[in-house]
């Protein structure tokens, strides 16, 4: 018996953010910052499965598996005040 299994996904994330920070206990206004993080996921699987059967109830199997995984993110921050 041989089987085969593959998957293929791919993700993309647009986010925009805006963000208030204080930088120590004593300051008076937070600082502002805006956010572009935007990225793209790509996800491939691929599996393959042998299995033989073998006298008195026994078998050989083996198998094959592959997976790759891209990730491109790009986060911008800029200070708005």
């Amino acid at each position: 018996v041989l089987t085969a299994d593959a998957n293929y996904a791919t993700y993309r994330l647009g986010r925009q953010q805006g963000l208030a920070a204080l930088l120590d206990a004593g300051s008076v206004a937070p600082t502002l910052l805006s956010s572009d993080q935007s990225g793209n996921l790509r996800l491939l699987t691929a599996q393959l499965d042998y299995v033989q059967p073998l006298a008195h109830q026994q078998r050989l199997s083996g198998g094959l598996k592959i997976s790759q995984v891209q990730s491109v993110n790009d986060a911008v921050f800029q200070q708005t005040s």
